[in-house]
């Protein structure tokens, strides 16, 4: 009988410090993009705004469910859409039975050498970001862009993705603006 009751007051002490450990190490209420291994664009240090967060911070941490939502959500983030940005999604392939794989691009035509991001949403959350990198010499050719803007171009980004879901696919410039790219449906 004592085993017993020494059992059960050794798994309430374990499972009480885990828990109490938790809410002690509960880290600040601050946003993290969520980027994996398989996000290979390099990080570059993105424009902050007033509140000292970057567009992709800012507009990572809304609530995005569908398109219709990305319009409230860019005005709560201090972004408006762009006029003069362009982009496509080219790839939405599927890598294995949850992580899909999507390439295209994003540019600003009058932007500088900083390059565009681009976020992806599933469910509401933000799951992947990356960065553009490279030239794409049709896009380059077609809107006759600048050196500056010519050589941050390209995305690949990996994220999980249910088959029949459809991502939100936001690009961001470092001017607070963006532009929804419009992807099929994951595979």
């Amino acid at each position: 009988m004592k085993t017993i009751i020494y059992a059960i007051c050794g798994a309430a002490v374990l499972f009480g410090s885990f828990f109490i450990t938790l809410w002690l190490t509960e880290p600040e209420a601050t946003f993290t993009p969520k980027t994996t291994a398989d996000d290979h664009l390099p990080a570059v240090a993105p424009k902050l705004g007033a509140e000292g967060h970057s567009a992709a911070d800012r507009l990572g941490s809304q609530r995005i469910v569908t398109y219709a939502d990305l319009e409230t959500a860019a005005q709560n983030a201090g972004l408006h859409l762009s006029e003069q940005m362009k982009g496509v999604v080219d790839v939405l392939v599927r890598i294995d039975e949850r992580k899909v794989h999507m390439e295209g691009w994003v540019v600003d035509p009058e932007g500088s050498s900083t390059p565009p991001s681009v976020l992806v949403f599933m469910g509401g959350s933000m799951v992947a970001m990356a960065q553009t990198k490279g030239e794409r010499l049709d896009v380059t050719r077609a809107l006759h862009l600048a050196l500056a803007a010519k050589e941050n171009t390209l995305f690949s980004i990996n994220f999980n993705c249910q088959t029949g879901k459809v991502p939100i696919v936001v690009g961001l410039d470092k001017k607070d603006q963006y532009i929804p790219l419009q992807p099929k449906q994951c595979p």
